[in-house]
């Protein structure tokens, strides 16, 4: 299993700014719930260990928006580190067909 943070800076690889497609916080989170939803319904196991709550504006990985609160609701960009990437390739795969 992986933590919510992993899932999100992969996440975050999949946003394309030349085309105006940013991801804030808010869209993230959402991002994060998806993922997670598919997984357990399609693999009936978590991909990431921490919890989701809710918040007024939706589902929230407490320990992701800390992490990216300090972009406020602006775009997030964070540089891809290939020595943090320990997702497989099923795993990505997974998580580019819920993106997309």
């Amino acid at each position: 299993m992986f933590t919510a943070r992993q899932i999100a800076e992969y996440v975050l690889t999949l946003s394309n700014p030349e085309i105006g497609e940013l991801t804030s916080n808010l869209k993230l989170q959402k991002l994060l719930y998806y993922v997670q939803g598919v997984h357990l319904a399609a693999f009936d196991s978590s991909l990431f260990e921490e919890e989701i709550v809710a918040w007024n504006y939706g589902p929230v990985v407490e320990s992701v928006y800390q992490d990216f609160k300090v972009f406020n609701s602006g775009a997030i960009f964070i540089p891809y580190s290939k020595e943090k990437d320990v997702l497989t390739k099923d795993k990505k795969d997974f998580i580019d067909s819920v993106y997309s």
